[in-house]
């Protein structure tokens, strides 16, 4: 396990030059969102074929069987229906996880259908780079995640835009975020540096665990 952490510790460090020196453009960003959006729904179907009805251990697989919907069935409702509005009758049929389920702090329950999943039960098993790190926990009972390049530089096409959208080229810039172990500000940091906005300062948020953190995480 430690070799497995240190080999995908490695790969993510391997992966940073390519990362940082490949700043987007606005019209990029805009560019890659555009195409996302023609695509969401084949997208859409692949994610779902492969990450829940290809994965036993999807908490959602079991809500489309307590739905009775199979794969056929929802390939067929987004063609007919649309996305969204296929998401809306999949709502309606009590397909869907709340913040306190996801984090496994109650079970989830529909019906005669109530099982406890954790927060590892979400994981796409297609996914296998990155590195596994924590949620901040801010909201309540952290979760483990994980940090990856691809998945950074996507979320950053739409900083790119926002960015752009309000102006904020010359405005300073400064994080408010938990320390390591959480995630959430290293990954922030690394979207906005992808797009070319370096943090000038990062304030710890206040109310953490006061215990030190660990070598990996200095």
């Amino acid at each position: 396990m430690k070799q497995n952490r240190i080999r995908a510790y490695g790969r993510f460090l391997a992966g940073f030059p390519g990362y940082l020196n490949r700043q987007v453009s606005p019209e990029e960003a805009r560019q890659g969102i555009r195409e996302r959006m023609e695509l969401r729904s084949r997208n859409f179907l692949a994610l779902a074929g492969a990450g829940i009805y290809g994965n036993p251990r999807s908490p959602y697989l079991k809500l489309l069987d307590a739905a009775g919907c199979t794969f056929d069935d929802l390939s067929r409702g987004v063609q007919v229906n649309g996305l969204e509005a296929q998401l809306q009758l999949l709502l309606d049929a009590g397909v869907w996880i709340s913040a306190e389920e996801f984090k496994g702090l109650v079970p989830i329950k529909r019906g005669s259908t109530e099982f406890h999943v954790l927060p590892e039960d979400f994981e796409n098993p297609g996914i296998s780079g990155g590195i596994r790190v924590s949620t901040g926990g801010t909201s309540g009972k952290s979760a483990k995640t994980r940090l990856d390049l691809d998945f950074l530089a996507a979320r950053a096409l739409y900083d790119r835009v926002m960015f752009d959208m309000l102006e904020l080229k010359d405005a300073p810039m400064a994080l408010w975020y938990p320390a390591l172990p959480a995630s959430t500000g290293i990954g922030n940091m690394l979207r906005y540096a992808r797009v070319g906005y370096l943090p000038s300062r990062w304030f710890e948020m206040a109310g953490g665990s006061g215990a030190a953190p660990g070598l990996e995480s200095r």
